[in-house]
């Protein structure tokens, strides 16, 4: 694959007040809380998200 090639992604992010525990169901594999020093492990594009959501202040 071309390493310039330039490729538009789209991701929402939610947030959401919850009481109780989360559970993974037949469409979610697995539930991970994440913060800011999991970044290096994950996609390009979700490092850049986390990038924006910590300098917003929405993530630790």
């Amino acid at each position: 694959m071309e390493k310039n090639l330039k490729i538009l992604s789209r991701m929402t992010c939610y947030t959401v007040t919850h009481k109780g525990e989360l559970q993974p169901d037949s469409k979610i594999n697995e539930i991970a809380l994440l913060t800011y020093e999991d970044k290096a492990n994950m996609s390009e594009v979700d490092q850049l998200i986390f990038d924006v959501l910590y300098q917003n202040g929405e993530l630790t």
